[in-house]
């Protein structure tokens, strides 16, 4: 992860906690990763995780194993979630947008 990269994952985090009182960050797993994007993570979960882990604005990290948000949401029950905007306009975004409001 360059510098720059870490910058500004701090400030989309920073962003998100001004609307939660209790910001909870999943990270994608090494075999997650692997197996949507189909490489191989330089950084491995565990600097990813303590990566996020160190950021003042997040109060709970853990380790994600699905992309099923729903599944996620029975795991931890958020009320609200931020994902990042190059999901956006996909078939993947539209129906997490769809099962979240059915469960929010």
């Amino acid at each position: 992860m360059s510098e720059c990269h870490a910058r500004g994952l701090k400030v989309h985090l920073n962003n998100a906690k001004k609307y939660c009182d209790y910001l909870m960050v999943g990270v994608n797993a090494d075999e997650l990763v692997c197996a949507y994007k189909h490489k191989v993570p330089v950084i491995k979960e565990a600097d990813r995780l303590a990566i996020v882990e160190n950021i003042r604005a997040v109060d709970e990290c853990f380790l994600v194993h699905t992309l099923d948000k729903i599944e996620i949401y029975h795991q931890h029950h958020f009320d609200v979630i931020f994902i990042g905007s190059d999901w956006k306009g996909s078939p993947r975004w539209t129906q997490t947008e769809k099962d979240m409001q059915a469960l929010l």
